[in-house]
């Protein structure tokens, strides 16, 4: 006999009205908080055993560094800079329907190690250059 594990959604931000709704309907048990402060967002990945991003269009997701960088568990769609930070193992096509792997040690400690290449510190002479090339 299979085993069930309850699931909670925990959702931040706004505008999730489309989300809330589809989990509503699939009887699946949320909770939204909307505008957070720093702090609360951080008790929030904090609580997270798993961090998903299932967008199919999505410009970073910012989520994909602040997840990596607290050593929260993540998986995603290939969307953003998820391929750019996230172990090749964490990243998967929305179209597959392969099983996906809860995320090992290794990979998120590689998570975590490669947000730092995302840093202001390290991306600022990058910017730089690029700016004063289209100058």
């Amino acid at each position: 006999m299979a085993k069930t594990i309850p699931v909670v959604v925990l959702l931040g931000g706004w505008r999730r009205k489309y989300v809330t709704n589809r989990l509503s309907n699939a009887g699946i048990n949320f909770v939204l908080h909307e505008m957070v402060s720093q702090h609360d967002l951080e008790v929030m990945y904090n609580a997270c055993d798993l961090y998903m991003v299932c967008s199919r269009y999505e410009g970073g997701p910012q989520a994909v560094l602040e997840a990596s960088k607290m050593r929260v568990p993540i998986i995603s769609s290939r969307v953003g800079i998820s391929e750019l930070v996230l172990h090749e193992n964490c990243v998967y096509d929305l179209e597959e329907k392969s099983k996906i792997a809860y995320p090992s040690k290794l990979e998120v400690d590689y998570n975590e190690n490669n947000v730092k290449n995302f840093f202001l510190s390290k991306v600022k002479e990058e910017y730089k250059r690029m700016l004063f090339e289209v100058l």
